[in-house]
């Protein structure tokens, strides 16, 4: 089962976010200001080849959780290579064990239709460097050839073991290491209103923030760049602004809160953000 993942590959990201217990989930999809559902999907060879056995149990839970705090329901779509058709699954969370339930089975039709009544937007941003890792994607495809866009991406997001409820949804920004510009002067606000080739982030960020305000959780930022090096900046995102973009919490920008291959110190920063 091929998973859809347009992230881009950090090493040092991976192991941060591994090591920190931060999850991922692919999509959220959104009709207006009401969250429908969330969303991983998977690409196989034929529906005899769904093996959820293979899918990490902990992982699972985690984003079951997240949209079960969020009041949504958590969907597994896995679209066949031998004849393009849809399988929805949904999620049931007994005994601390997923079992994914048969929702739908749907033709490529009648799939664009479903999509379209969870979340009926276009695609109005660009991809950029996820194209190339979408481009084989059956699902991606078949919701460009539409006008459908994809759902809201969440980097990452933490929860409480002791009481399943998710505490900070985490935001990874990736910058090309180009000396000077390296993640120890990287600041994402930098771009904010856009540049003359790529449109601004207000749109995106300002959908996270309302998210963690609607989940009343906290708002978290990491910054790598593409070099080797073991380090990241942290901040907390404590308001979005169309005008002035990012507000960070007691001014401090990602680069004067560098940690340089010092995960302990990153958890303690976590701990005292939230």
């Amino acid at each position: 089962m091929k998973r859809r993942d347009t992230e881009r590959n950090h090493p040092y990201a991976t192991e941060v976010f591994s090591n920190l217990n931060i999850f991922d989930i692919q999509g959220l999809l959104k009709e207006g200001d009401v969250f429908k559902c969330g969303v991983e999907a998977y690409q196989v060879a034929d529906f005899n080849s769904i093996r959820f056995d293979l899918l990490k149990e902990e992982e699972e839970k985690a984003r079951f959780i997240f949209c079960a705090q969020l009041g949504v329901p958590y969907y597994i779509i896995i679209t066949s290579e031998a004849n393009g058709a849809y399988q929805i699954y949904n999620t049931v969370l007994n005994n601390g064990i997923i079992n994914y339930l048969l929702q739908y089975s749907f033709t490529k039709v009648d799939f664009i239709n479903w999509w379209r009544s969870q979340q009926s937007f276009n695609q109005k941003k660009a991809m950029y460097n996820a194209a190339s890792r979408i481009a084989h994607s059956i699902i991606d495809n078949d919701l460009f050839s539409n006008s459908l866009a994809w759902g809201v991406n969440i980097d990452g997001f933490n929860y409480d073991t002791q009481n399943n409820r998710v505490i900070s949804i985490y935001e990874k920004r990736i910058c090309t290491y180009k000396p000077p510009y390296t993640v120890d002067n990287y600041d994402p606000n930098r771009f904010f209103h856009g540049t003359a080739n790529r449109s601004g982030d207000f749109p995106s960020w300002n959908i996270l923030f309302e998210l963690t305000k609607k989940m009343n959780v906290s708002l978290l930022l990491f910054t790598f760049d593409t070099s080797s090096a073991r380090k990241l900046g942290a901040s907390k995102i404590t308001g979005i602004s169309q005008q002035t973009g990012l507000s960070y919490r007691n001014y401090i920008k990602p680069f004067n809160n560098i940690f340089s291959n010092d995960l302990i110190g990153v958890k303690n920063w976590i701990l005292q953000a939230m």
